[in-house]
C-alpha cells in the first residue's frame, strides 16, 4: 500500500499527473498480488485523480471497477464511497440518469452503515445532479435532506455547502423567496463555521437572486458586502464577478455613476488574477461595443457576457442624456427596443 499512500500525498500535494502515475502501478501491483480489496481502494483513489485533471471518462470507467470489487466482496462501506465518485464522474460527462443511479445508491448504502455525514455528502452529489438534469424540485429535496444531515453531525460548513446549493435550485426554479431564505441561511452557516470564502459564495449567490426576484437594492447590498469578503481572502477572481454582478444591480437602481465606479475596480480586480487577462479586459473596456476585436478564449465567457450587458447599458444611459460615453467621445447607440440586434 506504500504507493498508494503515495500517491494520495502527491494528490493532496496538487501533482496530480505522478499522482496518477503511482496509483496505476499501486493498482497492478495489487492485482498481481491476488489483493482485491486493495485494488478497489487503489481504483477510487485513481479515479480522483483523474477527475482533478479532467478525465471524466476514465474515472468513469476505474470507479465502476471499484464498485464491482466492492460489490463482490459486500463492502457496503467502501461500495458507497466508489458510488458517490462514480456518480461525480458520470454527472460531468452528462450521463445523468447513471449519475442519479450511482449517488442514490451512495445514499442507501451510507445511511445503512449509519455514517450520517458521508450520507450527507452523497446527499449532496444527488442534489447537484438532479439540478442539472433540470429536476429542480427533487435536487430540492436532496439537498434539504443533505443540509439536515449535516446538521445532524454539527457540520456548519457542509451544513452551508448544501444549503447554497439548495438556494441555486429552488433559484432556477424561480422559487425566489424561498431560495432567499436558504442562501441567508447558507451565509449564517458558513460564518459560524468561519468559513469566509463560502460566505462570500452564498452572498454573491444571495445577490444574484435577489435580483432575479426584482430587488435590486438588496441585491445591491449583498454584492457589495460579497465583493468586500473575496478581497479580504484574496480571491480576485470572485471579487471581479462580484463587482459586475454589483454593476448590474446598480444599473437597475439607476446609480450610474456608481456603476463607473465599480466596474472599473473589476478590472482592477481581475488584473490581479493574470497579466495577458487583464490586458484584454482593458482592451474589452475601450473597444466597447465591438467584442470581436479581442482573441476569442482570453476572457472568460461569463465575464465577456456580463460586461457586454453593462456596456450596453451604459451606452444607452450616455446617448439618452447627452453625457459623453465611457469611452471618451461621443457615441451613437440604437436601443435593442427598435428591433435592432447587438452587434
Amino acid at each position: 500500500m506504500a504507493l498508494n499512500n503515495l500517491g494520495m500525498a502527491l494528490n493532496e500535494a496538487g501533482r496530480f499527473d505522478e499522482a496518477i502515475t503511482a496509483h496505476t502501478r499501486a493498482a497492478e501491483i495489487c492485482r498481481e498480488t491476488g489483493d482485491r480489496q486493495g485494488e478497489g481502494i487503489t481504483w477510487n483513489n485513481l479515479g480522483a485523480d483523474l477527475q482533478e485533471v479532467g478525465q471524466h471518462e476514465r474515472a468513469v470507467t476505474v470507479h465502476t471497477w471499484a464498485v464491482d470489487v466492492f460489490s463482490e466482496f459486500d463492502d457496503r462501506y467502501h461500495e458507497a464511497e466508489a458510488q458517490h465518485y462514480l456518480g461525480s464522474a458520470l454527472r460531468m460527462v452528462l450521463r445523468f440518469d447513471e449519475a442519479v443511479a450511482a449517488h442514490t445508491r451512495a445514499v442507501e448504502l451510507f445511511g445503512e452503515t449509519g455514517d450520517r455525514h458521508n450520507e450527507g455528502l452523497a446527499l449532496t452529489g444527488l442534489g447537484l445532479t438532479l439540478r442539472r438534469a433540470g429536476r429542480c424540485a427533487e435536487a430540492a429535496t436532496a439537498l434539504t435532506r443533505a443540509a439536515q444531515a449535516y446538521r445532524d453531525t454539527g457540520d456548519r460548513g457542509g451544513e452551508g455547502m448544501a444549503l447554497s446549493n439548495l438556494g441555486v435550485a429552488l433559484q432556477d426554479a424561480e422559487r425566489f423567496a424561498d431560495a432567499t431564505a436558504a442562501y441567508e441561511q447558507a451565509v449564517q452557516a458558513y460564518r459560524e463555521a468561519g468559513d469566509r470564502h463560502g460566505e462570500g459564495v452564498a452572498t454573491n449567490n444571495l445577490g444574484n437572486n435577489l435580483r432575479a426576484a426584482q430587488q435590486s437594492a438588496d441585491a445591491v447590498v449583498a454584492h457589495r458586502r460579497a465583493a468586500d469578503i473575496f478581497r479580504a481572502v484574496g480571491d480576485r477572481l470572485r471579487e471581479g464577478k462580484a463587482l459586475l454582478a454589483l454593476s448590474l444591480a446598480l444599473l437597475d437602481t439607476g446609480q450610474a455613476e456608481e456603476v463607473r465606479r465599480h466596474y472599473e475596480r473589476a478590472i482592477e480586480a481581475f488584473a490581479g488574477v493574470d497579466e495577458h487577462e487583464s490586458a484584454a479586459l482593458l482592451q474589452r473596456w475601450l473597444v466597447s461595443l465591438h467584442p470581436g476585436a479581442i482573441p476569442p478564449g482570453i476572457i472568460p465567457p461569463e465575464f465577456h457576457q456580463a460586461a457586454f450587458v453593462v456596456l450596453m447599458r451604459l451606452a444607452f444611459a450616455d446617448a439618452r442624456s447627452g453625457r459623453p460615453s465611457l469611452w471618451g467621445g461621443p457615441r451613437a447607440v440604437r436601443d435593442p427596443s427598435d428591433g435592432s440586434s447587438a452587434p
